[in-house]
């Protein structure tokens, strides 16, 4: 748990100041040519705040949860899909509903 947390702050410190160096109206994303209408206080607008530390969290952690995503799917036996085909299933059925299926007997 001690190793866990040393591992995190620095990275978590690391991904705060990329973010709110980029976020800065002043010399941040704004600046960028093309993208005036970024010159704004992102973090400093209660409009907006709530919006930009949404999107930076989900920036962060979306692509691990799809990377567990993809390896339970890539788990599945082909056999399944095969055995779908067979009971006459279409491919939005047999992808979708085999996919849940055999996401659920791993509880």
């Amino acid at each position: 748990m001690v190793v866990s947390r040393l591992v995190q702050t620095p990275i978590a410190l690391a991904l705060g100041l990329t973010w709110q160096a980029l976020l800065d109206p002043s010399f941040g994303i704004g600046s960028t040519p093309g993208l005036h209408w970024l010159a704004k206080p992102l973090l400093g607008s209660p409009e907006l705040a709530l919006y930009t530390v949404i999107f930076v969290i989900a920036w962060q952690f979306l692509p691990f949860h799809a990377l567990l995503y993809q390896a339970g799917i890539r788990q599945i036996p082909t056999a399944l899909y095969e055995a779908a085909a067979l009971d006459g299933a279409g491919p939005v059925t047999r992808s979708g509903f085999t996919r849940m299926d055999s996401r659920q007997e791993g509880r």
